[in-house]
């Protein structure tokens, strides 16, 4: 399967596997926090579809002030983004940061982030916010851009962990996942 092929069937993937409606109420969509309420009119009343990242450097902040059903909503228009777009360093690190699993119980008390405890502290919550399928998705993305790390080089943020390690800590198991 050439590049090209296997890009649109990632697309394709996760069009149907995330629905575009409903569309989260916006006083649903991010934590309570000056900084959330400054990102609400990029995304109040958008389908995930029409999400854009004009200012690709916002976007990880974006997602990382979202609660964990917004967080699932809008997690495919990261997904797709990553990879359509060669440089979108601001959505690498979001699903980086974000989707990274907690390798120990100080992952999960960091401070500086928007939940107080840490980047990672909320991962279980947004992963259980994700279907079967969705997590799939995930782990497939992840691995095509694992590839194109090796390959041509999809950037990846040096101080945060590699798409391959997030495979190989957790997403692994959902990458061949029998999901009939």
């Amino acid at each position: 399967m050439t590049d090209a092929s296997l890009v649109e069937s990632l697309v394709r993937k996760i069009e149907l596997a995330f629905p575009t409606h409903p569309v989260p109420e916006p006083a649903e969509i991010y934590t309570e926090d000056d900084e959330a309420e400054s990102y609400l009119p990029e995304v109040a009343a958008r389908t995930w579809p029409e999400l854009r990242f004009e200012n690709d450097l916002e976007a990880s902040a974006r997602l990382g002030f979202m609660r964990s059903r917004s967080f699932a909503y809008y997690l495919p228009a990261y997904l797709k983004t990553a990879i359509i777009v060669s440089e979108c360093p601001g959505v690498i690190h979001a699903l980086q940061q974000y989707l990274y699993p907690p390798t120990s119980v100080f992952d999960r008390k960091l401070t500086g982030f928007p939940s107080g405890e840490g980047a990672h502290s909320g991962f279980d919550e947004r992963v259980e916010s994700l279907t079967t399928e969705q997590k799939h998705i995930v782990a497939c993305v992840f691995k095509f851009l694992e590839m194109k790390a090796d390959g041509e080089g999809v950037l990846q943020l040096g101080f945060l962990p590699s798409f391959k390690e997030a495979v190989d800590k957790y997403w692994h198991k959902y990458v061949n996942q029998d999901r009939s």
